[in-house]
């Protein structure tokens, strides 16, 4: 753990954020762009945030459904759009069917959009991040090696199949916090810290200048 916490203090740490005061996106940048840089890769809300985005630009219509007690949505594809596409949107777009139905359970379309859209995002992005997956490496090598001998020990029986076990609990256990250390090691190059910054500050000018001129308006409007 000491050598986690400090290999990540030295390398993995950001560099120094703060916000770039802007009243509209970085120059090119979609929603799922700026969702994908933000989080440091894709997660549960991107492709719902590319969905909206091409509803936005009228090339999908996406309606409540409601069976009971569960609630899902319809997506039809309008097979144009009003205004230009991002190349992920563009992507997702071309896999969805005439008429898609969500509704919790699993679906194949979803999966591959997921895939899809994962695969076109770090293309776009990946020079914005840095991995560091050099630093990750020597604990897991060196639980493996220690997998290794404690597997010779027992065929030699050097060591009890009870002992083997406990000491392969505890091993397993320490994955844990390697895998935290995988996860927080990502960390941005300098180009990628500017554009957070420039992102940051347009979500500052949304929540509060959008947000103040909306509390001020009537609602009648």
């Amino acid at each position: 753990l000491a050598y986690y916490f400090y290999v990540w203090k030295r390398f993995g740490k950001d560099p120094a954020a703060h916000a770039v005061r802007r009243y509209s996106p970085p120059d090119g940048m979609s929603p799922a762009q700026a969702r994908f840089i933000s989080q440091k890769g894709y997660d549960d809300k991107t492709l719902a945030v590319v969905l909206i985005s091409l509803t936005e630009k009228g090339a999908l219509r996406i309606t409540d459904e409601k069976h009971g007690l569960r609630r899902g949505f319809i997506i039809q594809n309008n097979f144009t759009a009003k205004q230009p596409l991002a190349p992920e949107e563009e992507a997702v777009f071309k896999m969805i069917p005439d008429q898609l139905i969500l509704n919790g359970s699993y679906h194949s379309c979803v999966y591959k959009m997921q895939q899809q859209l994962t695969k076109s995002l770090r293309k776009m992005n990946e020079k914005l991040f840095k991995n560091n997956i050099s630093w990750v490496l020597p604990p897991l090598l060196l639980l493996s090696l220690l997998l290794l001998y404690w597997n010779y020990a027992l065929n030699r029986g050097l060591v009890s199949f009870a002992s083997f076990k406990t000491e392969g609990i505890a091993l397993f256990l320490l994955l844990i916090p390697f895998y935290c250390f995988f996860r927080i090691m990502k960390e941005y190059t300098p180009a990628g810290q500017q554009i957070m910054n420039e992102i940051n500050g347009f979500k500052q000018y949304l929540s509060i200048g959008e947000g103040t001129r909306v509390q001020a308006s009537d609602p009648t409007d």
